[in-house]
């Protein structure tokens, strides 16, 4: 029986030599695109690396101080608010919680590292309001401390309460 010329020519069999090529190429072209793939998920992975490094630079790694100080009583009065870190504004209101006993809270709210305070009062409520001309004082960029003591009528000290905050 004599075969079809066109079947048993080589580059029309299926497992001819330029079938192979072709199937050959076919895979290279699929594999290029997986390897160009692979490139966008480095990038993005380098992009997210990049993202968590300037975090980790920029970041405030301060340590927050607690929101309480112990007295020389061992009592200590807990801060309300404004509460440790960063502020996106100035706090107007400070406030703390009430202690039995005491005749007045004394208030110090200073630039942190300095000796000189901002506001120093003296008052009988558990908060207060700054007024606008202290409110102007806090400044961005700055880091403040405030203090609260309970004092008796002799001005001993009940309590005490510290904390620190940063305005951006």
């Amino acid at each position: 029986m004599a075969q079809n010329v066109e079947t048993n020519h080589p580059a029309t069999r299926p497992d001819s030599a330029a079938s192979s090529i072709e199937h050959m190429e076919e895979e290279f072209r699929a594999l290029e695109g997986a390897r160009t793939r692979w490139w966008l998920w480095l990038g993005g992975l380098l992009l997210l690396a990049a993202g968590a490094a300037a975090y980790y630079w920029f970041a405030d790694r301060t340590p927050v101080r607690p929101t309480r100080a112990v007295a020389t009583t061992g009592v200590v009065i807990e801060l309300a608010e404004p509460r440790p870190g960063k502020l996106e504004q100035p706090p107007t209101r400070f406030a703390w919680e009430s202690i039995s006993g005491r005749h007045d809270y004394h208030f110090v709210l200073s630039v942190e590292g300095e000796t000189v305070p901002l506001v120093d009062r003296a008052v009988t409520n558990t908060s207060l309001e700054l007024k606008p001309e202290e409110l102007a004082l806090l400044t961005p960029g700055r880091s403040y401390a405030w203090s609260v003591t309970a004092r008796q009528r002799d001005r001993r000290i009940l309590a005490a309460g510290q904390s620190r905050f940063q305005i951006r």
